[in-house]
């Protein structure tokens, strides 16, 4: 049996993902700019493991920094 393919929905204004549509798009608050678009396969088995934009991971030459001493 296949997988069942993931719909996400993106908004056409600020290009923002969001997993179920609404009328508005929470990021930059455009009416009506949401379409639905099939999630690519790589995209699916990355979206249990998202990470903030812009940080690279330990495997792509990230670093860990020290966290500080609370006294």
């Amino acid at each position: 049996m296949s997988p069942k393919a993931k719909t996400v929905y993106r908004c056409t204004n600020c290009g923002a993902d969001h997993p179920k549509w609404a009328g508005r798009c929470d990021v930059c608050g455009e009416w009506n700019s949401l379409v639905e678009e099939m999630a690519t396969s790589a995209a699916a088995a990355s979206a249990s493991s998202r990470r903030v934009r812009g940080q690279k991971s330990l495997s792509e030459g990230g670093s860990v920094a020290p966290t500080p001493r609370l006294r």
